[in-house]
């Protein structure tokens, strides 16, 4: 066997290979490499490509205690060691390089608590200077030097973020564009598409972890390592890139980017206007805003700021001084209550909106999703931007000036009138850029969600949610050749939707919550080929969903809730091989009963699929109980 270890170019396999002749002596080739493309490079039929996972909390406890208890202890923790020896290994995250050299360091440290907590609080500190971690050192450095110049901003720039905090991929990329950190040099690629890919590579260079998916098995949020989140701190500190405020301390004179973290600003913000260079403003679970942060001379001399996120700050208002901000490219007021917003002038992404007083942060729900007044200079002096959301749709002439934002990739409108349907269809028919559209009816009033006059819908459009009562399903939707994600809420549709959307070629995710009154849903032979996630929910008419043989071959998850009147498991389960979940919530007890397995009749139907649960509500107490139909058991 030859080994060739920690390989970063795929061509140095290809300069070499001619010098082993495959002459079938079963001899063997192993290269190692942290880049996964690397990997994929190498992949024919002569080659096997087997990626490393972590090790599990079993068997990292296992290594640890061999490396750091094998010399007097034989391999046994010690108990009164325990809870901060599990700490510690909890840090390393199943990395066996650094499980074996914090046990290494820790092997040599007195047997004492207060000596081990001192050292995992100082794991930064010893990362950089213990010669007992030398190794895992250099190759977390040889990492970073090993990236290319536009990644080692972007790398960076997971520092400023709170620790042990997932990053949304968009915030991330919306972010580095406003930085700078994207340029424009891959032919006809936008800015968005650079910074995704930059970001794909750092998880392909296992820099980056993916934390979250969504429903279509994309990437939503990132982490990194709490070791090369060490790595990164120091290099922030060496670099200046940042300043981290996490006590009301002294302000950098020299500062450009400039995070608040979890801390009450009331001596500090007032202090920031005396600081003329900073670019990056970040309030990070910030609990208080002073009043001279919201007074109007508050950000007078802060002229060069180009990115301002309040995301969650307790605000109501902001400065009209904002309006002087000529060079502001980003500002996201979510989850605030600022209702009204200055003039603003070169903005490429706007995201404004709080959820009302009913709903809790974590409640995603656009019905619920109060949004904002926009100023009618505002609409007409950004016309680059590029992500709008969310605003009020009940001013006809603010949608009359949406029709000028050719640039728009997501827009979203809650509180749209009927009367300004029209008005809307003919604003998104110019966005021949939309990948993302959001729209939200007036909830209080009787009338209808009136989109049904986009003759040419947006070519590129990947997101739909239409939020409020649909005469019908509008023709165009049935030419979203690209779309990937639709919800449908509350459209109350007589007319079986799914004739229409089961023929949507990419279509992966779909969701129909109180948008069908018809007491039927049918599933043709070649009906949703690509749809991996369906969720029916208070459908109040349903009695009937058929699927054919053939039809929703990828489906893998299928959720099925408040529909009252379904007594018969839907037919067609057993043709979906891929179905991995099947949920109900709230469902008749007819219909579960069926599904038992003590003698319900369609038990065997849903055998191969692995989870199948239902949550019931118990009508006296109030409480969920959780039943496995597979097994019978209840939670």
């Amino acid at each position: 066997m030859v080994v060739f270890d920690d390989i970063s170019d795929a061509n140095v396999w290809m300069g070499i290979q001619y010098a082993f002749p495959n002459n079938r002596n079963s001899s063997k080739i192993l290269l190692t490499t942290r880049d996964e493309s690397v990997g994929r490079s190498w992949t024919n039929s002569s080659v096997i490509v087997y990626k490393f996972q972590p090790l599990d909390e079993k068997k990292a406890w296992e290594l640890f205690c061999k490396i750091a208890f094998q010399s007097d202890s034989d391999g046994h923790c010690p108990p009164d060691l325990e809870e901060i020896s599990r700490d510690v290994v909890k840090r390393c995250e199943g990395l066996p390089l650094a499980i074996v050299a914090l046990g290494r360091l820790l092997s040599t440290r007195e047997r004492h608590i207060s000596e081990w907590q001192n050292l995992h609080r100082s794991l930064g500190f010893q990362l950089q200077s213990n010669p007992h971690l030398t190794n895992i050192r250099n190759i977390l450095l040889l990492s970073y030097h090993d990236l290319p110049y536009y990644l080692k901003p972007c790398f960076l720039y997971f520092g400023i973020f709170p620790e042990h905090c997932s990053i949304g991929r968009m915030r991330l990329i919306r972010l580095w564009i406003a930085e700078g950190f994207i340029q424009e040099d891959r032919g006809e690629l936008t800015l968005e598409q650079i910074a995704e890919q930059n970001l794909n590579e750092l998880v392909q260079r296992n820099l980056v972890q993916v934390s979250k998916w969504d429903e279509i098995q994309r990437p939503k949020a990132f982490r990194v390592h709490d070791l090369l989140r060490e790595l990164i701190l120091s290099k922030l500190k060496s670099l200046r890139f940042c300043q981290v405020m996490k006590t009301e301390s002294t302000i950098d004179e020299n500062v450009r980017r400039l995070l608040m973290h979890n801390i009450v600003v009331d001596n500090v913000v007032g202090s920031i206007n005396c600081h003329v260079r900073i670019r990056t403003l970040i309030f990070f679970g910030v609990p208080k805003i002073s009043t001279r942060f919201l007074a109007d001379n508050s950000l007078g001399n802060v002229r060069l700021l180009k990115l301002l996120d309040l995301q969650d700050a307790p605000l109501d208002h902001v400065p009209e001084e904002m309006g002087t901000l000529y060079h502001l490219r980003y500002l996201s007021l979510r989850n605030t209550k600022v209702k009204k917003l200055p003039r603003l002038h070169k903005l490429r992404h706007l995201l404004v909106y709080c959820l009302d007083e009913n709903s809790s942060p974590q409640e995603y729900d656009l019905m619920r999703i109060k949004g904002m007044k926009m100023p009618k200079l505002l609409l007409g002096a950004v016309k680059e931007l590029q992500t709008l959301v969310y605003i009020e749709g009940n001013d006809s002439e603010v949608i009359y000036h949406l029709g000028n934002m050719t640039q728009l990739k997501k827009l979203g409108i809650v509180q749209l009138k009927t009367e300004n349907g029209p008005g809307v269809c003919k604003a998104v028919m110019n966005m021949q850029h939309l990948e993302s559209f959001s729209c939200v009816s007036v909830i209080e009033e009787e009338g209808f969600l009136d989109l049904e006059r986009i003759n040419l819908p947006p070519p590129f459009l990947k997101q739909l949610y239409l939020g409020g009562q649909l005469r019908r399903l509008p023709q165009w939707i049935c030419s979203l050749n690209n779309v990937v994600r639709m919800v449908l809420r509350w459209s109350r549709l007589n007319d079986d939707p799914l004739q229409i959307l089961q023929i949507l070629p990419n279509l992966i995710s779909l969701s129909l919550i109180a948008a069908y009154m018809g007491d039927e849903l049918y599933i043709g032979t070649t009906g949703f080929q690509k749809l991996r996630v369906l969720f029916l929910c208070d459908l109040q008419n349903l009695s009937s969903l058929q699927i054919e043989r053939g039809a929703l071959p990828l489906l893998e998850n299928l959720y099925i809730w408040l529909c009252s009147q379904m007594e018969e498991v839907p037919s067609g389960i057993q043709h979906l091989k891929n179905l991995m979940t099947l949920g109900f919530l709230n469902m008749p007890m007819e219909f579960l009963e069926n599904m038992y397995p003590d003698g319900g009749p369609d038990h065997q139907i849903i055998q191969h699929v692995p989870d199948v649960k239902a949550i019931v509500r118990d009508s006296e107490t109030g409480h969920y109980r959780i039943y496995n139909l597979k097994t019978g058991d209840s939670e």
